[in-house]
């Protein structure tokens, strides 16, 4: 029996060195930063071309998954795109109802994709009434001018835009996203319903109207009026001088930063 017992004890403790020698290693290849590619999906070449896409008549730009756009006003409508030669055949820019959408096909978005870098997409528009992020993308704009501007964010994107001009902006931020501006508009409608963040300290505006339904954050300037809602958690913060009506049904705060 004893001489049992020590063959079990010896196991046991040669399993214990066996499992942990398997847990260090896989901290070890994780500390190192190694990556175990995965046999199905689509890795990129790391050969970085630049690709033209013809794109015309449309408004509204609708990113899907990753990649990086950047939105450049004026005369024309252009589009190229940035990334791994191999990839090229899986990025789709389609035009549709006024809407150009940027995305991968649905080959790759079932095996799943991974680029040598972010894709970016180089984009000159006439107008844009419309921006949707429904991954973790990346949209900015140095300058917009328009009359309405509705920007969406579906998922963990973040959109910047430099200086905008226009009469009324629309902002939702369903996930966990950021949006970030600047400029001037008339008035401001922002709603929060996940915990994202909307930052618009230098954005003027006449009226907002804000609601924050999750854990977000907005910071936004406004001089004439301000309504507020806060059935959640989250937090607001204001420039300016405006008349102010709120409702706070939850643990959130409003906050008056002064003039700005």
């Amino acid at each position: 029996m004893k001489g049992k017992l020590s063959t079990l004890g010896f196991t046991l403790v040669k399993m214990g060195f066996i499992s942990m020698s398997l847990i260090l290693s896989a901290l070890l290849v994780s500390g190192c930063g190694l990556t175990i590619a995965q046999p199905n999906v689509i890795q990129g070449s790391g050969n970085v071309v630049v690709e033209a896409r013809s794109v015309s008549d449309f408004n509204r730009v609708s990113l899907s998954g990753s990649g990086e756009v950047v939105i450049t006003q004026g005369e024309d409508e252009s589009l190229t795109v940035e990334a791994d030669d191999d990839l090229m055949q899986y990025i789709k820019t389609e035009v549709k109802n006024g809407t150009l959408t940027l995305g991968f096909t649905d080959e790759a978005r079932n095996k799943g994709v991974q680029p040598s870098e972010a894709i970016r997409f180089n984009l000159s528009v006439k107008e844009v009434v419309g921006i949707h992020i429904g991954g973790a993308g990346y949209i900015q704009a140095a300058s917009l001018d328009t009359d309405r501007l509705e920007i969406v964010i579906g998922g963990a994107g973040d959109v910047n835009i430099g200086s905008l001009t226009a009469e009324e902006l629309v902002v939702r931020i369903g996930g966990v996203g950021n949006a970030e501006l600047t400029g001037q508009v008339v008035e401001q409608d922002i709603r929060i319903p996940g915990g994202g963040n909307y930052r618009a300290a230098q954005l003027e505006s006449q009226t907002a109207t804000v609601e924050v339904r999750g854990a977000g954050s907005v910071t936004l300037w406004t001089t004439d009026a301000l309504d507020v809602q806060i059935p959640g958690a989250g937090n607001v913060a204001y420039y300016g001088n405006p008349n102010v009506t709120k409702k706070i049904t939850g643990v959130g705060t409003i906050i008056s930063r002064g003039n700005p």
